[in-house]
């Protein structure tokens, strides 16, 4: 992990400040020395970068990112809202990584006072943004802040920090950092339940015939498996079968309830037929009673008609006889 470049805003002496740290992809030497008198910002330049990683100072007394401490003396000069913002972008062989952490104050005659405003943002790689509570966490993974004392640090606080306290908490903190503490705790797990399981399984010659006898029920389940499988999938044919003959019987019920409409009608049928038939037999038998009534005049015609024609030159006139309703019958 290194430092590729960081910008400051009005971080303490650090109006408006920006670095870089530079490297050539063909050297491997990558070391960069910041060289000052004393008082000019050294301390606060790495004080910045641990404010931004994690909203606090390491050697002094800053605990939060609302802390007024942090705000550059200049600002106190101009009544109005200030911002302090931190910039860092960090790299590994893999991927870069932007951090930048702001606060807010207001200064009022000279007073600064904390508008209890920050926000925090992570990214890597230019890519999706964490905000807050999740860029901590994010921030935390890949820079704990346990392990925070072991790169940051002053020459102040380089004569104590190889005593034999800090030997310990070295040698805890590379643990941690090699995971050595996790492989132990899963080291000294797996060593239980290896024993767990030696326990349970351990066998002597009194139970041989036993384990012998637990295979064997292994082995009939297993077949009884094999089995049920088997019928299962016979099962599943079965049931594809009854699904097309229900399918085949659904249609013959369609056509038998067509049929029974068929039926239905040819009922209707018949017995408008039978009325047309009795209204037919009904008009035969008026006819025919109308032609017994005027059957004399029918037969007599002929006699009737002779006579007529006989006594024309008498001038006798027949026009009283119904000669149209006769010629209809």
């Amino acid at each position: 992990m290194r430092i590729e470049n960081i910008d400051l805003k009005n971080f303490k002496q650090f109006q408006d400040f920006s670095i870089e740290f530079p490297s050539k992809d063909n050297e491997k030497n990558d070391f960069h020395v910041i060289v000052g008198k004393m008082g000019v910002g050294k301390s606060n330049f790495l004080e910045s970068i641990n404010w931004c990683l994690y909203g606090k100072e390491i050697f002094k007394n800053i605990s939060k990112p609302t802390d007024e401490i942090v705000l550059n003396s200049n600002c106190l000069k101009t009544d109005g809202t200030h911002i302090v913002k931190v910039k860092l972008v960090l790299s590994d062989e893999n991927y870069k990584y932007l951090i930048i952490r702001d606060s807010k104050f207001k200064v009022s005659n000279g007073e600064v006072f904390s508008l209890n405003e920050t926000s925090l943002s992570f990214s890597k790689d230019m890519g999706l943004i964490s905000k807050d509570n999740d860029a901590k966490s994010k921030i935390n993974n890949l820079l704990p802040e346990d392990l925070r004392d072991h790169f940051f640090f002053n020459g102040e606080r380089l004569d104590n920090y190889f005593d034999k306290t800090q030997g310990e908490k070295i040698s805890l903190v590379i643990k941690k950092m090699a995971g050595i503490d996790v492989l132990e705790k899963f080291k000294n797990l797996l060593e239980r339940v290896e024993d767990k399981y030696r326990r349970q399984i351990k066998v002597n010659d009194n139970n041989i015939r036993r384990k012998i006898e637990v295979e064997d029920e292994l082995t009939k389940i297993k077949n009884k498996k094999e089995e049920a499988k088997r019928e299962l999938e016979k099962s599943k044919i079965d049931l594809d079968d009854v699904k097309i003959e229900l399918d085949k019987v659904n249609s013959s019920l369609d056509k038998l309830k067509e049929f029974e409409n068929i039926k239905k009608r040819e009922e209707e049928l018949k017995e408008q037929r039978n009325y047309l038939q009795e209204q037919k037999n009904k008009n035969l038998k008026e006819k025919i009673q109308r032609i017994l009534d005027l059957g004399t005049l029918v037969f007599g015609w002929n006699a009737l008609e002779n006579v007529y024609h006989k006594n024309v030159e008498l001038k006798i006139s027949y026009d009283f006889l119904p000669k149209d309703i006769i010629k209809k019958l």
